[in-house]
């Protein structure tokens, strides 16, 4: 990190940003120098820095942005029990949220989200970055086509989900 922040002091980089550090690995960077931003993986189904990461940020006025945003694609309502992924997918051998019953859990989830993201007019990757937006400060949304970037991120902004559907979408994901 020293050397990081040596750049930063050289003039040839603006800002330290770390990605996938834990709280104790971020108090050590800091110990360095001012860290601008952390990204982590964040997004309804993966939570797990609400719990320390997120908070350690703000408090210390670190960035927060997510990556995964849309869980890989589960969080974008496309997916069905009969979906057949290609050979080369990666998401059925090795990430369990495309996995048995957990895979089945996830898409009852979603099903359930899409009825509050209908309610707004929305889609799903919609919701899901709306609010994803409501914890950090800047969601990266994967994409592959323009269709999805019209239906997809660009839409996530500009609107606000209400405290009654995110006490329901909280429901939903426990």
């Amino acid at each position: 990190m020293r050397v990081m922040f040596d750049l930063v002091d050289e003039g040839k980089a603006r800002y330290v940003g770390v990605s996938n550090y834990t709280v104790p690995q971020i108090e050590q960077s800091l110990e360095a120098g001012p860290v601008t931003s952390c990204q982590r993986k964040f997004n309804m189904l993966h939570r797990e820095v609400e719990e320390d990461v997120l908070p350690f940020c703000r408090a210390h006025g670190i960035g927060t942005v997510a990556y995964s945003t849309l869980g890989s694609g589960i969080l974008a309502g496309k997916y069905t029990e009969e979906t057949a992924f290609g050979e080369a997918d990666w998401r059925p051998t090795h990430n369990q949220d495309f996995q048995g019953e957990k895979y089945k859990r996830n898409l009852g989830i979603v099903s359930s989200l899409k009825e509050i993201a209908g309610k707004y007019g929305k889609t799903m990757p919609q919701l899901a970055t709306a609010w994803a937006l409501k914890a950090v400060d800047v969601a990266i949304v994967g994409m592959k086509n323009t269709a999805q970037v019209e239906g997809g991120a660009v839409g996530a902004v500009g609107w606000e989900i209400s405290d009654q559907d995110m006490a329901r979408i909280e429901e939903i994901l426990s």
